[in-house]
């Protein structure tokens, strides 16, 4: 809604298509006389008032407070601007001025008349001598008809005005003289300054008494030091607790929710007097502050519903803080939830961070720690009880894919936890078609309970799929042997058994795979000799290769797939056999940091970000001193 003077129009705006000059456009359209290099906007919108729409920027920024607000429709107010006299109106009539030396500022104003005006005419005071403005500094706001009364070309105009709407009996004939006009220390004109005339025909004095309802000046300071406008994801909480018989359908969990967040959003701390079940009231800490709520349950619906509510706080802004103990953790763990199911090892730092840039809250360490671990509880279930979930996961497995071996082991007396064993059919039948190696590693967990993770895995020919018989690696591998072998000579001992001679010469056995390096029997893959023999001999080079390093087999390993076991339809496990978790105690001694490497695991020298230096830390671990 575009208001400008006593005219109010809407105008719609799409924030895809519209820019700043086609909203002008839109208003020098609807309101006659504007021009699109005299214009200055103003919008109120919730707690932010006389923001300034001047380009596309802050265009943007209003579409996005409102939709932060859910606002669907903005009070836009339009200033004109009275050319070089920088004069700003709204809705004001330009007059023949050749130089304004007043500065005026009207808002919310008529026409403005020469000797007087019409019974419902507003304006602003201002006179002209001879093409020179006087030097009236004047604010005016819905004041009566302005009229200004002059002579011939050398006369002097006097100004008056009508609180009434009526000009008062004021003619002015020859050279005439206004000494001008003069007001309270208020800002009120009160009365109007005699009229001489220069040849001796005086006029006397004309006094009006009139009172003008001064709007007050808008502060235009801010707009100098602007800051870009942040939107948080706690700005909705503002509306949580609004008022007597709002209902809470979670019964009193979700008004002590709601009422935290509130109180959060706006920075003070409450007690409670009374928190049960059917019952909830607060106050605010402040010993001398009257804020108060109490709702209580309705027992014919079920519902919570708020009883009675003083909204308002007498303890001043000195009390208020981003530091809220009512931030607890279990809050923290609710509200990180979702992103700690994306990102399961989200740090204690990181959420401290989170909390403070997206609901403006400080957190201690401690307690974004605790509700980290909350928030892996909701994300991904108790710890303590998943151990129990292993009995359901087993039968579920054994439903969806019954070639699959998930074996568990628990203490007979006890019944806790000792040590599981799975076996997807996916990877059973995978084993047939890998290279005949078995890999075998451990890794300590870091779980509430401790214990080793143990795989077993198998090597396979190469990386995806292709198209050719062997697999990537393999055949740049043999086309590297035969550029190397291409000078050599070969003598036949017979059909398989043939002599390179290469310095040291090596015997290689075509039929057995074999050559006097050893290394086709160790890879699988012939090695440089054989290359050298295979391609003098006339046989294919393929067939001579494992089947492990052939892309059909490579196919076949990855075929079948590992089935999933949804979650949507959980049965309920019988039995009273519930298996427990295991007893975990603290070893001795301090927590082991750094791994236990592999047996010929090579060490990559880290190079730290921060000092440049080499070795076993980074920029995030870096002690060294910068100079």
């Amino acid at each position: 809604m575009c208001k400008c003077g006593l005219r109010t129009v809407p105008v719609k705006c799409c924030r895809s298509f519209t820019s700043y000059m086609d909203l002008v456009d839109k208003l020098c359209f609807k309101f006659s006389g504007l021009r699109f290099d005299s214009v200055r906007l103003f919008y109120n919108l919730r707690d932010y008032d006389g923001c300034v729409l001047e380009n596309d920027d802050d265009l943007e920024v209003m579409f996005s407070l409102a939709g932060c607000y859910g606002v669907e429709v903005i009070d836009v107010t339009v200033l004109i601007s009275g050319g070089s006299n920088g004069c700003f109106g709204s809705d004001v009539v330009a007059i023949g001025v050749n130089r304004c030396e007043s500065s005026c500022l009207t808002t919310d104003v008529g026409s403005v008349g020469l000797c007087g005006g019409s019974s419902d005419s507003y304006g602003s005071i201002f006179t002209s001598s001879n093409g020179k403005g006087s030097a009236v500094s004047c604010l005016t706001t819905d004041v009566g008809s302005v009229g200004l009364c002059g002579g011939g070309s050398g006369s002097y105009g006097s100004i008056f005005t009508s609180s009434k709407g009526k000009a008062p009996g004021v003619s002015c004939l020859g050279d005439v003289a206004a000494s001008g006009v003069s007001g309270s220390s208020d800002g009120l004109c009160t009365d109007v300054g005699s009229c001489s005339s220069s040849k001796g025909k005086g006029l006397g004095v004309i006094r009006s008494e009139w009172r003008l309802d001064v709007e007050k000046e808008r502060d235009l300071l801010p707009t100098f030091c602007q800051h870009r406008d942040h939107a948080l994801l706690s700005d909705g909480w503002r509306h949580y607790i609004k008022e007597v018989n709002q209902k809470f359908e979670g019964g009193a969990v979700e008004f002590r929710d709601k009422l935290a967040k509130f109180a959060i959003f706006y920075g003070f701390d409450y007690s409670f007097a009374k928190n049960e079940k059917d019952r909830v009231t607060a106050f605010c800490k402040d010993a001398d502050c009257k804020w108060r709520v109490h709702a209580r349950l309705d027992k014919v619906s079920t519902y919570f519903y708020i009883r009675s509510f003083y909204d308002i706080h007498s303890c001043g802004a000195s009390v208020l803080t981003t530091k809220h103990s009512r931030a607890s953790s279990s809050m923290i763990g609710r509200l990180m939830s979702a992103d700690i199911r994306t990102t399961p090892q989200k740090r204690p730092v990181d959420v401290v961070s989170s909390l403070k840039g997206l609901y403006g809250v400080d957190v201690p360490y401690k307690r974004a720690w605790k509700g980290v671990e909350k928030g892996r509880s909701e994300a991904f279930g108790d710890y303590d009880a998943s151990f129990d979930e292993l009995r359901w996961y087993r039968e579920a497995v054994r439903n969806s894919d019954p070639e699959s071996v998930f074996e568990i082991e628990v203490d007979t007396e006890t019944n806790r936890f000792q040590r599981l064993f799975v076996a997807f059919s996916a990877c059973i039948s995978g084993f047939k078609h890998l290279r005949p190696l078995l890999f075998v590693d451990g890794t300590f967990l870091k779980g509430n309970f401790k214990g080793s993770l143990l795989s077993a895995s198998a090597k396979d020919g190469d990386k995806a799929k292709w198209r050719q018989v062997l697999c990537p690696t393999m055949d740049e591998a043999l086309a590297i042997a035969f550029q190397e072998s291409k000078a050599w000579e070969v003598k036949f001992s017979s059909p398989d058994v043939l002599e390179v001679l290469c310095n040291p010469s090596v015997k290689v056995d075509i039929g057995r795979h074999s050559c006097t390096c050893t290394q086709w029997q160790l890879n699988g893959v012939p090695c440089v000799h054989a290359v050298c023999a295979i391609k003098k001999s006339g046989k294919s080079l393929n067939a001579c290769v494992e089947r492990y390093f052939h892309v059909e087999c490579y196919r076949e390993a990855y075929s079948r797939p590992i089935m999933p076991v949804p979650t949507l339809w959980k049965p309920e496990v019988a039995g009273d056999a519930v298996i427990l978790p295991p007893i975990s105690r603290k070893p001795p001694g301090r927590n082991k940091k750094k791994r236990i490497r592999s047996f010929g695991e090579k060490v990559r020298a880290i190079k730290c970000a921060r000092c440049g230096k080499r070795g076993s830390h980074n920029r995030r671990s870096c002690k060294e001193a910068i100079n």
